[in-house]
């Protein structure tokens, strides 16, 4: 079920590469500061000077640290469609027939209210927080690995 899914990535993506980039820059300014300008910078064959690259940067337990908040963020997000989702494939299973989400919310809502929406948050959170670091790291480290080749 996409409609799940493509919120998920589109939040989790963006806010993921977003703290890469925020973290690289504070780490980046943390090491000028501690270093001169000439012992970090790189002049290329013009003579024009470049930062060092993220992967030169960025320390290796950045990538899960990143990935496990900006999934558990995604998570978040998206748990009341997780939770129609769910209550949909649980109807039709047991009755043959697939209710419209917007018959499943509403009953949820009169039912439970706003508590019927984060019923599971937690499990949620942990599991894709913990897979996603997981899968993320092995990822950004072979990426890493191959591009120094």
């Amino acid at each position: 079920m996409n409609i799940l899914w493509m919120p998920w990535n589109l939040i989790y993506l963006t806010t993921y590469e977003a703290s890469k980039r925020r973290f690289y820059e504070w780490e980046l300014g943390r090491v000028r500061h501690g270093q001169t300008m000439r012992n970090q910078m790189h002049m290329d064959g013009d003579g024009i000077v470049h930062a060092p690259t993220m992967t030169e940067v960025l320390p290796g337990w950045a990538y899960p640290l990143c990935s496990s908040l900006c999934s558990a963020l995604a998570a978040t997000a998206t748990h009341p469609i997780d939770v129609v989702k769910t209550r949909i494939q649980v109807y039709s299973a047991r009755t043959g027939v697939a209710p419209k989400a917007i018959s499943v919310t509403k009953e949820l809502w009169e039912g439970q209210g706003f508590q019927a929406f984060g019923r599971g948050l937690g499990a949620r959170v942990l599991t894709m927080s913990m897979g996603t670091s997981i899968s993320w790291f092995v990822y950004e480290m072979t990426k890493n690995g191959l591009n120094a080749r």
